[in-house]
């Protein structure tokens, strides 16, 4: 059946569907780049960490000592799960600075 059209995000048929319809739907890449396979890694494991010492605001570590234990943040809050400006830059330079959601229903 290729007689449909796609309006208003809806799969139409002038004469109706008569019977169930499967739509395959392809996107993305075929397998995930390496640099945004380590980039998700490194932000679950700053979500981890933070997680773990109780903080859900927590700042990325700039520095930290072990004798006379000493650490150093950064001067930025990231929160769990929020991009740096420098992965925010990467991201848009490669795949565009357009973002789009999709439903499902």
């Amino acid at each position: 059946m290729t007689d449909y059209v796609l309006v208003n995000g809806s799969l139409w048929r002038p004469y109706g569907f008569h019977g169930p319809v499967t739509v395959t739907y392809t996107h993305g890449l075929p397998e995930a780049p390496a640099d945004i396979v380590d980039m998700a890694c490194r932000l679950a494991g700053q979500a981890l960490a933070a997680l773990r010492s109780g903080d859900a605001t927590a700042r990325a570590v700039r520095s930290e000592r072990i004798g006379d234990y000493s650490v150093s943040y950064d001067d930025t809050e990231t929160g769990t799960m929020t991009l740096s400006a420098v992965q925010r830059t990467r991201l848009a330079a490669r795949f565009g600075s357009n973002v789009a959601t999709v439903v499902t229903r």
